[in-house]
This record gives structure tokens, C-alpha cells and sequence, in this order.
């Protein structure tokens, strides 16, 4: 008797340790140690003690079914946990993107895997950044936690209160494997790649026109994908999808630096011969750099109010620089413009709120006048209402540049992207979502 007792605590022992490592359930330490002295002899009465002990193992047997049950719950709640997330990144990533849509986007993905907030002693949590963990710093993460009690049943012998079940994931929008953004909705050849160039892409490209001819091809274009609400013309040596859904801004959370407007600190700012620093600034009737003139912009966020910038000769160089351009009742707007061939050098600031965006229009302004850039441009093109050309002349390897433009024409001969977001501290500012925790 007193071995089949023996036996009985140890399988007791092994129940209570299943118990113990489901996640977040904890128990109250019941049992001792059976003195091995009293069980050195183990022989005869095993019938005996097995027809009076038959209730205790239906018991136990029950007590098990209970603890693997407990297991299937967690693992359904860990996969409503997962999709949480995941679908509340996707949220964070379309505009609006305000916390609230977010934590109903959270919620309502819980609720429609059998876990609604607030029923059941379900509690739903969502947290941008994270709480605890590794991404708990990073605002491009969300973290679910959900818990919910359970009812314990033959448990309640063993445990000194209800066990509560808690599952967490954190979803986090990283990278995009795209970088090029044609957003016209109807636009033919809102994608214009027919000039025959040489176009190296290490990311992928979206096309927003339903067109017969969204897109035209034309010359050695690689890419890892090209996805196309409509059709194209000519040819392509990637991956074209089309029929797509279209996509919104992808930058629609980037806030624009209207903070920094005021006053005017440069008027009709122009510049044709020596060696020149400009500063940040409010600069009202924009920048005009021609003849020889070398100018180096210093890092910061260069305010273009009215007068766009106008490169028609000589240098233009910049590291850590933005330029917002906009315009007023006083000075009109006017694009960015780079023609006679000049000598151009910018990159985007690599941290704080506009990092990786080189050039942001205003995006209440909307324009028929196209925007001509050249030269090397490590950051975001960033035209959500105006065209946007690469013009002749242009011939590097950017570490990366993103586009995003109402349409895209491509005149130049040779032109190659890297996609290598390293030197950002939240790597490229568009982004897509992934599970990470």
C-alpha cells in the first residue's frame, strides 16, 4: 500500500510540475516529501489497492484532461495574440494611424478568435511602444498582452487560486522591401521607364494607376518586384503583379515641420560664384544656386517658403538636411528644379522625425509643375501631389532613395538604388510589419 501511495505522489508531483509550467499560472505549493524508509518494501496487496484506489485514479485522469485543456486555451489565445499585433502594425502603418484605431483594430481581431475584451474576464492591453522587452523604445512597435482567468475544477485541490492564463506579442514595422511609390490613381504611364535607361533597384516599386498603361518599360530595368493596380506597356526583366489593390501614403506619418515656420530669415535667396554655407532657415522666395557657385547646405531643416529650389549650375552638397517646401499669399509655391548639369550631393538626416526624408511638399499643395532632381539623393523624395522627374545627367549608386510622388519619369541613363537603410536609427521610413516577440 505504502508503494502504490509513493507512486501515486510522484505522479501527484509530476501533474503539479504540467501545472506550473503553463504560462502565468501559478500554484500553491502543497506537498512534501514521502520518507523513502516506509517503502522499501513494496510487495503484495496490489490488487487490493488498486480496486480501492480506482477513484483516485479516475480522478488524477480527469485532473490531467483539465491541465492539457488549459494548454489548448494558451495556445489559442497566443495565436489571437499574434494576429493582434500584427494587424494593429498594419493599422499603425495607413493613415490615419491614430493610438484609438489601433487599439480597436487589436481588439477586434481578439474578439473575432472567441476573446472579447472585457467578456469572460478577458483584458485586452495594446501599447505603442512596448512596455517591456527589446522594442521597448521603439515607437514602430506594438505589443498585445491579453489574459484571461480560468475555473478550476479537480486543479482547485492542488492551487490556491484561479489560474490566469496571459499571452503577449510585439509586432514591429520594419523595413519595406519597396521604395518606389507612384500614387496617381488614373494616370496613364504614371510610371514613365521608356527612355531606355539603366535602372539597377535593390527594392520593389507600387503603382497606383488603374491604367491600361500605368507603367511603361523600356531599356534594363531591375527590381524585386513591380506591383501595378493596372496594366503596363513594353518590357521588364522583374517580377510585375498586376491587378493589386492600391495603397496609401506610405509617409502619412511623418510629421510635416510646421513648427519651424515663422519669420523669414532668407528672402529671394540666391547665390552664382565662391564657396558658400547656408543654414536652416525659413528662406521666403526659396534658394537659387547657379554659375560656380559651391554651396554647402549645414545640417537641419531648410523651410522653402515659395520659390522651390532652383540648382541651374555649380554645387549643391548637404548631410542631415530636410527641405519642406511650401508657400504662402505672399510667396507661391514653386517645385524643385536641377537642370544645366549641376553637381548634386544631399542626404537625409539619419535620426529624430524626419529621419531618412530628404525632400517633404507640403502635402496640402497640389501641382501640375514637375519636380526635376539629378545628382546623388540619399533619402525620400517625398511629392505627394506633383510629378516627379530624374533628369538627364543622372548617373550614381545611392545607398537608398525613396520615392514617393503622384507620377515618375525616368530621363536619365543610368541609375542604381542599394536599398541599405544602416545608417538610420529606425531603418527605412517606410514600413512593413513583421512578428518579432
Amino acid at each position: 500500500m505504502i508503494c502504490f501511495l509513493s507512486e501515486l505522489m510522484q505522479f501527484l508531483f509530476k501533474t503539479t510540475n504540467a501545472l506550473r509550467r503553463i504560462s502565468s499560472i501559478h500554484f500553491f505549493e502543497t506537498a512534501g516529501t514521502l520518507n523513502r524508509s516506509f517503502v522499501s518494501d513494496c510487495s503484495g496487496a496490489t490488487v487490493p489497492v488498486v480496486a480501492l484506489s480506482i477513484t483516485a485514479l479516475i480522478g488524477f485522469a480527469g485532473l490531467g484532461t483539465e491541465v492539457a485543456n488549459w494548454y489548448s486555451v494558451r495556445r489559442d489565445m497566443q495565436g489571437a495574440t499574434d494576429a493582434a499585433a500584427f494587424s494593429a502594425a498594419l493599422a499603425k502603418s495607413r493613415p490615419p494611424g491614430t493610438p484609438a484605431l489601433i487599439t480597436a483594430q487589436a481588439k477586434s481581431v481578439t474578439a473575432q478568435q472567441g476573446f472579447k475584451d472585457g467578456v469572460n474576464g478577458v483584458v485586452v492591453a495594446v501599447n505603442n511602444p512596448p512596455v517591456i522587452g527589446s522594442y521597448s523604445a521603439n515607437p514602430f512597435a506594438i505589443e498585445v498582452t491579453m489574459r484571461q482567468p480560468q475555473t478550476p475544477l479537480l486543479s482547485a485541490l492542488f492551487i490556491k487560486s484561479s489560474p490566469i492564463l496571459t499571452t503577449r506579442s510585439v509586432a514591429l514595422l520594419s523595413s519595406s522591401k519597396n521604395c518606389m511609390f507612384v500614387m496617381n490613381s488614373k494616370a496613364p504611364k504614371a510610371l514613365d521607364m521608356s527612355s531606355g535607361a539603366y535602372i539597377d533597384m535593390n527594392c520593389g516599386v507600387v503603382v497606383n494607376s488603374s491604367s491600361n498603361q500605368a507603367a511603361a518599360f523600356s531599356g534594363t530595368i531591375k527590381t524585386p518586384n513591380v506591383d501595378i493596380v493596372g496594366n503596363y506597356s513594353g518590357s521588364i526583366n522583374s517580377k510585375v503583379t498586376t491587378g493589386v489593390a492600391p495603397v496609401s501614403d506610405p509617409l502619412y506619418y511623418v510629421p510635416p515641420p510646421t513648427w519651424l515656420v515663422g519669420s523669414c530669415d532668407k528672402i529671394n535667396y540666391s547665390v552664382s560664384s565662391g564657396a558658400v554655407s547656408i543654414s536652416p532657415g525659413v528662406y521666403c522666395g526659396g534658394i537659387t544656386i547657379d554659375g560656380s557657385a559651391d554651396v554647402t547646405a549645414l545640417p537641419g531643416t531648410y523651410i522653402l517658403m515659395g520659390g522651390g529650389l532652383n540648382v541651374a549650375g555649380g554645387k549643391l552638397s548637404g548631410n542631415g538636411v530636410t527641405f519642406y517646401n511650401t508657400g504662402n499669399m505672399l510667396y507661391s509655391y514653386a517645385p524643385v528644379q536641377m537642370q544645366n548639369g549641376p553637381v548634386i550631393s544631399l542626404a537625409a538626416p539619419t535620426s529624430g522625425s524626419l529621419s531618412g526624408i530628404l525632400f517633404f511638399q507640403d502635402r496640402s499643395i497640389s501641382s501640375s509643375l514637375p519636380n526635376v532632381v539629378m545628382g546623388s539623393l540619399t533619402g525620400a523624395l517625398y511629392f505627394l501631389n506633383s510629378p516627379l522627374t530624374f533628369s538627364t545627367g543622372s548617373s550614381v549608386k545611392d545607398a537608398y532613395t525613396i520615392v514617393v510622388a503622384d507620377t515618375v519619369s525616368f530621363q536619365l541613363s543610368n541609375w542604381s538604388v542599394t536599398n541599405d537603410y544602416s545608417s538610420l536609427s529606425n531603418g527605412s521610413p517606410i514600413k512593413q510589419a513583421k512578428i518579432v516577440e
